[in-house]
């Protein structure tokens, strides 16, 4: 794979945001003309860089091997044709005022205002000077929603706003409010090179399966050419034990988070021959995928475990979808689907065991529903789940260690293998060495 590293060039445009802002309020951006001048020039700039055409993730032998397989694939009967490569293949675009908009339009105005909320504390929405700010007796404050392990003391709870958090929130915050694009890493940052890609996968009508991965968090998306076709539909599984965007982003709420980012890319049509809209995103947990395929359905399964911190977990949530033909729309279209739902529980541990101070926490704040029945027992908190709720005896162990064991196995055997053949080639060459020299007249030469 032909593949040129953009990562520097997400750096380099949130840094350029930074710099348009300076210390600007969010409430007075719409008003600068200069703020956004110049963040449309900074926009246009990164859309020509990552459509440039010259920019390839896959060579020509490449494409054309996708094409011949295709091609065989669907001559031979196969009914689907699944791609399995390492990125996301979707946009990936913030659309706050759209995630807004949409508790509106279900009536969820309570949500709806806690969103709004929520954006102008962590950006200090009207703050001329961060600082006075800050220290002012009625300073704004945040929920953490990090719930990765290293942050299990703060999980939840209300902290200040800080300096840095203010920044980073308004960096983000303007990023999506000018469309500029931030993921360069990945297809969107190959805008040209995704459109070859998409065109090779068209031959397969719309049973073409994409697999992804590399972004740490979950998603699901369709993809159709600019008459409505569908060409694709693509699966991107979460990391097993890496964080992701609630580790990078801890300001929102998990919902607010999905949500915006379905919002931004429904219906995102950016002008070339294929679009793609996100269906899903899940951004706070770990776990792993179950892809089931019959003749008529694709079905997918995301599921999350409790514990990423602990040898022994059980799974608490699974979302699901299904990929087939639709009837009605006479396209291939992605579906909720149906898995065993299992009661949710607290995704981080502490010695496999929930900390008194997470159980404790107020109906509807807490992801589990556990009751602490003893606070110290042989210096570890005990819990007993809920009605319904898994408890520890159901846990599965962990099956990572026989196949680490197996992998240190093979790696000793590789390891003396390369031993024994260097040994050998350092012999042959002193032999070498030996043999020219006895060679060798008296001018140096054989």
């Amino acid at each position: 794979m032909i593949l040129q590293r953009n990562f520097h060039t997400d750096v380099c445009a949130q840094a350029r945001a930074a710099s348009i802002i300076g210390q600007t309020p969010p409430s007075r951006w719409d008003s600068s003309s200069s703020i956004n001048e110049a963040f449309e020039q900074l926009r246009q700039s990164l859309e020509a860089y990552r459509r440039d055409d010259t920019k390839k993730l896959l060579g020509e032998d490449q494409l054309s091997w996708i094409q011949q397989q295709i091609a065989q694939s669907k001559a031979a009967g196969t009914k689907w044709q699944v791609v399995g490569q390492q990125i996301i293949l979707a946009d990936r675009m913030w659309n706050i005022d759209a995630a807004i908009d949409s508790k509106e339009a279900q009536g969820d105005h309570a949500t709806a205002a806690l969103w709004r909320e929520v954006i102008m504390n962590v950006t200090l929405w009207d703050c001329e000077s961060i600082p006075q700010c800050l220290a002012a007796s009625d300073a704004p404050t945040f929920r953490f929603k990090d719930p990765t392990a290293y942050n299990r003391n703060w999980y939840n709870l209300d902290l200040p706003v800080s300096a840095s958090t203010a920044q980073m929130a308004r960096m983000v915050f303007s990023l999506q409010k000018y469309k500029v694009p931030n993921y360069f890493d990945d297809w969107e940052g190959y805008f040209a090179a995704r459109e070859r890609f998409l065109e090779s996968l068209s031959a397969a009508e719309g049973t073409a399966v994409v697999y992804g991965g590399d972004s740490h968090n979950a998603w699901a998306s369709e993809h159709f050419t600019s008459q409505g076709q569908t060409v694709c539909g693509e699966f991107d599984v979460t990391s097993v034990t890496s964080t992701g965007n609630e580790n990078f982003i801890p300001i929102v709420p998990q919902e607010m988070l999905e949500q915006c980012f379905v919002s931004g890319n429904r219906d995102h049509d950016e002008g070339g021959s294929y679009f793609g809209e996100l269906r899903y995103t899940e951004q706070a947990n770990r776990g792993f995928s179950l892809f089931t395929l019959t003749h008529d359905v694709h079905h997918a399964e995301f599921i999350y475990v409790d514990t990423i911190a602990s040898e022994e977990y059980f799974p608490f949530k699974c979302d699901a979808f299904d990929y087939s033909f639709d009837e009605l729309e006479h396209r291939y279209r992605m579906k909720a689907g149906s898995c065993t739902q299992i009661p949710k529980a607290k995704p981080y541990e502490f010695n496999g065991l929930l900390p008194s101070h997470l159980c404790g926490c107020a109906v509807g704040e807490c992801a589990h529903g556990c009751r602490v029945i003893e606070t110290i027992k042989e210096g570890k908190e005990e819990i007993t789940p809920a009605a319904g709720e898994a408890g520890p005896g159901s846990r599965k162990p962990n099956d990572f260690a026989p196949l680490l064991g197996a992998l240190v196995g093979m790696m000793s055997v590789v390891i003396v293998f390369l031993y024994l053949k260097v040994n050998r080639l350092s012999k042959t060459v002193q032999r070498f060495h030996s043999q020219t020299d006895e060679d060798l007249d008296g001018d140096g030469f054989l």
